[in-house]
């Protein structure tokens, strides 16, 4: 019977595992004993069968001259005592074996001859459970380089480093062609939310090659990929996550794994994302922005100040009298306005002016408690008169709309 005093563990790929272990064994009452030396033998393997005799292929386990010489007499119980033995496992990944057996057998340089035979194949073998480690991951920190923040209805090329840190008691790897590098976004800080938008960087050939030895940094520079956000609001991507894992042509195969054992390695974090200008404007082809989204717009774009001229016309047509070159915020507020009420009908009811009056100016308070820069007019009386046009260009949609005259 194979026995170890803790659980025993190996690291793939690595001629430095070494075990101790006791092995106990029985002789039968009908059976012969045996007196000399150099009697016996012990062979280790690895197995991913629990009841493998040990047909495979073997490797000799040293042992001390006590133990290679112990007498055995008939109905005894042999035992040798902290066997140390050199697990060498560098032609095996994890993946492969699942068990550490070993087995008794006869010397042939026994200094007597004499025949040992079992009642069954696992009668002078024994196998106990093993667990494996590859190479482990502890921690990723990207550092992006480009963009400082995700637009939000388009294509963002992105360009970052990686830096891995690997734990001490893992595997090392060197080779070609070993890493892979994918980035997504997600609505988890664990990644385990939904994915918009996904996409395999680009590691340079040089990165690709670098090893990883066990406790030790490993950094991968100019990675580079695009992330598509297209059809992407900024509200579905409030985080930006990295995976690092295998490539599939990486030479050798090894096994990648956190330090709980996982092969998911991923790492998120928080990225700024600019919504689109154009997404605020309402066309006649594009669906209106949806009330749900309405405060994640506003809390995230960052408001266009144009200059406007006297008599400037808005989408709604009218012309606000403005002074001439006054600095006000304009994202087409009407067409915001337009574009809530016509999305939202359950939010203002049509029955009276006053309802109306009531709906109209809640909607302008959300807009103006989420943005301080509706009014950047100087002066108290210029920021009145600009809130009162507003307020007019605004009712002049919601009548409109609402079929409030």
């Amino acid at each position: 019977m194979l026995q170890f005093s803790n659980p025993p563990t190996l690291v793939e790929r690595s001629n430095t595992n070494r075990l101790f272990f006791t092995f106990a064994f029985s002789s039968s009452t009908s059976g012969g004993s045996v007196t000399g030396d150099d009697l016996w033998n012990l062979v280790w393997y690895l197995s991913t069968d629990p009841d493998d005799p040990g047909s495979s292929q073997t490797f000799p386990i040293t042992l001390t001259p006590q133990q290679s010489g112990f007498d055995l007499a008939a109905g005894m119980t042999g035992l040798f005592q902290s066997v140390s033995a050199l697990i060498d496992t560098l032609p095996f990944t994890c993946g492969e074996f699942d068990y550490i057996c070993a087995r008794l057998e006869r010397n042939p340089a026994a200094s007597v001859n004499f025949t040992l035979s079992s009642s069954s194949e696992m009668a002078l073998s024994d196998c106990v459970e093993v667990a494996c480690r590859g190479v482990q991951v502890t921690n990723l920190i990207p550092t992006y380089r480009v963009p400082e923040q995700l637009q939000s209805g388009q294509s963002n090329f992105i360009n970052f480093n990686l830096l891995i840190s690997s734990g001490v008691f893992g595997a090392s790897v060197n080779g070609t062609d070993l890493w892979q590098v994918d980035v997504f976004t997600n609505t988890d800080s664990n990644g385990l939310g939904i994915t918009a938008a996904e996409t395999v960087a680009s590691i340079p050939t040089d990165s690709l090659q670098r090893s990883l030895v066990a406790g030790s940094n490993l950094i991968l520079e100019d990675i580079t990929g695009s992330l598509d956000l297209t059809s992407v609001t900024c509200s579905e991507v409030p985080f930006v996550c990295v995976r690092f894992s295998r490539n599939q042509f990486s030479n050798p195969v090894f096994t990648l794994e956190n330090v709980n054992g996982e092969g998911d390695i991923v790492q998120c974090m928080e990225y700024d994302c600019e919504v689109n200008p154009k997404e605020l404007f309402s066309a006649p082809q594009r669906k209106c922005i949806k009330p749900a989204n309405i405060l994640a717009i506003l809390t995230r774009v960052k408001l266009v100040h144009v200059r406007m001229e006297d008599n400037v016309a808005l989408q709604t047509g009218f012309s606000v009298p403005v002074q001439t070159h006054s600095l006000v915020t304009s994202v087409s507020m009407a067409g915001i306005f337009q574009c809530l009420l016509r999305s939202s009908k359950d939010l203002i009811v049509s029955s009276g002016v006053f309802k109306g009056l009531l709906s109209l100016f809640c909607i302008f308070w959300c807009l103006l408690r989420y943005s301080k820069d509706l009014i950047v007019s100087s002066g108290v009386f210029k920021g009145l008169l600009s809130l009162f046009w507003y307020l007019l260009v605004s009712f002049d949609v919601f009548s409109v709309s609402s079929g409030v005259s």
